[in-house]
């Protein structure tokens, strides 16, 4: 007998339960992180492309990030001359030599406030503005050779960087031009998790007993930034756009290296098709309508066998658990339950809660996927594992197990084991999928309804249980209860209060209870569909298959079939 079919009913209508909040979502998950909006190409005056970069727009308070602020470029994009002022960080008016409205500007990041660069750059006759975050900016220094610059703490302080992809020792002899390129040349940006190839002072001295001054690096993350302007103000009559430090110094370099003049940019919406959008929503859909037709159809195994037999006994009652109409009652109060909380849990400890429910999935997944995957295949593959069997030592001497359920465990197991160690991998949903389908399908076939009216009962208390717990419970708590619980376990970086050139780092945790698939735009993001969407109506589903597949055969009464107990 399987871990899942021998738990009590009152377990698994709790571990169903769990499942349920997660059944929300068919968008892409939100992001806090600013997203490029636009896409710029630099060009040489032959047409040969230098580099293509993505840049953010600026921001006003409460204004969403996909509006920005100042003029909106036309869909088919603007071409402009690109040059590089002098100031570059245009906190003054400067000359180009160019005709006023025919070109672009690249600004760096520093010195004064964004409104200034821009405003500057439109009184000098700039059409657009392009400002690149400028890692010098990031320190607070006073420009001595011998004083190790400090990252300011308006800009995240030790946590600006990220040494977990890339860090080394660079010497205590320090000037402005390295800084600026990143410290390009040392093993920290040559580190291949370091995508920017930027790194930057962490403050930290390395230096060993009498050896020269060593002081670490760490990797830069690229970023987008917000760029606030005065959303009442009229003086902002031209584009202008954000660029991370890597674009900056790529961009800068193609400049410098060229003639006045002979660079061109094209600034244009970063505009995805409207179907390219409908493309990840589509495959989730057909995803989730297939995992509710397979575990159906999975569900009904036995009542399949039943009937080619000629059998008149029906399938066990002990491989399954009956849902009655008392049972469905109670697993709404379970979800009740269970769902606030877990509110009040995830308020006080966050990550422990979104754990647990990893490992609730994980141990779920695991033994589902060897019951309807894992078993099969080792059986089908090496059929003299299943007919031989052993106690192991012992441990099963009363009830000897096959050596094809052995094999299976193992590597059920190992899928386990292998998502909760690689849950954070940019591919661990191909994996998270997989168990999912195994769970619902398991789940189909050990919960199984015993009335047509105790479907209409759960599924009409669960759309109620839905809105309250969507729609009214902000009302109570300021908040969504089940939005609250469905995102918990969000990533925080903070610097240490004993150790302030430090950054305890915790990483994102999202709860593996749904469906998900990348999503095709390039704003990335996922489509979910949780397995409370596909569990419900595959219940009721799964009553009507198994009905109609019994209906017109004799069952003994003791085996519970015919219309008042299919199962």
């Amino acid at each position: 007998m399987s871990l899942l079919t021998a738990l009590s009913p009152s377990l698994l209508l709790l571990l169903l339960a769990l499942l349920h909040p997660f059944g929300h979502g068919g968008g892409a998950h939100a992001q806090d992180t600013i997203l490029p909006t636009v896409v710029l190409t630099v060009s040489s005056a032959t047409g040969h492309t230098h580099e293509t970069v993505y840049a953010a727009l600026p921001m006003a308070p409460d204004v969403p990030v996909s509006r920005g602020l100042g003029p909106a470029l036309p869909p088919e994009g603007i071409a402009l001359a690109l040059t590089l002022p002098e100031p570059a960080n245009g906190c003054k008016q400067f000359k180009t030599g160019m005709r006023p409205g025919s070109f672009a500007v690249v600004l760096k990041r520093g010195a004064c406030s964004f409104s200034e660069k821009i405003v500057n750059a439109q009184r000098s006759g700039a059409a657009a503005v392009i400002i690149a975050e400028n890692v010098l900016s990031l320190y607070s220094w006073d420009g001595l050779p011998t004083t190790p610059p400090m990252l300011k703490e308006s800009e995240g302080g030790a946590c600006t960087v990220n040494c977990d992809l890339g860090s080394s020792n660079v010497p205590g002899s320090f000037s402005s031009a390295e800084m600026e390129r990143g410290y390009d040349h040392s093993s920290c940006a040559q580190n291949s998790r370091c995508a920017s190839k930027i790194c930057a002072l962490t403050g930290q001295n390395s230096t060993e007993e009498g050896q020269p001054p060593m002081y670490r690096v760490c990797c830069l993350p690229d970023r987008y930034l917000r760029m606030m302007l005065d959303p009442n103000s009229t003086a902002f009559l031209t584009p202008s756009v954000f660029i991370s430090a890597s674009d900056g110094l790529r961009v800068m370099a193609a400049l410098k290296a060229s003639r006045p003049g002979a660079m061109t940019v094209r600034m244009a919406p970063l505009l995805d098709s409207p179907a390219l959008g409908l493309v990840s929503p589509m495959i989730i859909w057909a995803l989730g309508v297939a995992v509710v037709v397979g575990g159906t159809y999975y569900s009904a195994g036995g009542e399949r066998r039943l009937r080619e037999r000629g059998s008149s006994v029906a399938p066990s009652p002990e491989s399954s658990v009956q849902l009655t109409t008392a049972a469905a009652q109670c697993y709404l109060v379970f979800a009740v339950v269970t769902l606030v909380g877990m509110y009040f849990l995830v308020k006080l400890y966050p990550h422990l809660v979104v754990l647990v429910l990893i490992g609730v999935f994980c141990v779920a997944g695991a033994t589902s996927a060897q019951i309807v995957v894992m078993e099969p295949v080792v059986s089908w593959a090496l059929p003299r594992l299943a007919t031989a069997k052993t106690t192991l030592l012992g441990l099963f001497q009363d009830s000897p197990v096959s050596w094809s359920s052995l094999v299976a465990l193992v590597f059920s197991v190992s899928l386990g084991f292998a998502y909760f160690v690689g849950r954070h991998s940019s591919v661990a949903w191909v994996l998270q999928d997989a168990l999912s389908v195994a769970v619902c399908c398991q789940f189909l076939s050990v919960l199984r309804l015993t009335r047509l009216h105790t479907a209409v009962v759960m599924l009409l208390g669960f759309m109620a249980y839905d809105v309250f717990m969507v729609f009214v419970t902000p009302f109570f708590f300021h908040e969504s209860v089940m939005v609250k619980v469905a995102t918990a376990g969000k990533g925080t970086a903070t610097v240490s209060p004993t150790h302030p050139l430090e950054c305890v780092r915790v990483p994102d945790e999202r709860v593996p209870m749904l469906l998900m698939i990348p999503g095709m735009t390039s704003h990335g993001g996922y489509s979910i569909l949780g397995l409370g969407d596909i569990l419900l109506p595959g219940l009721l589903l799964s009553f009507v298959l198994r009905f109609e597949t019994l209906r017109g055969h004799s069952c003994a009464p003791s085996g519970g079939c015919g219309p008042e107990g299919v199962g």
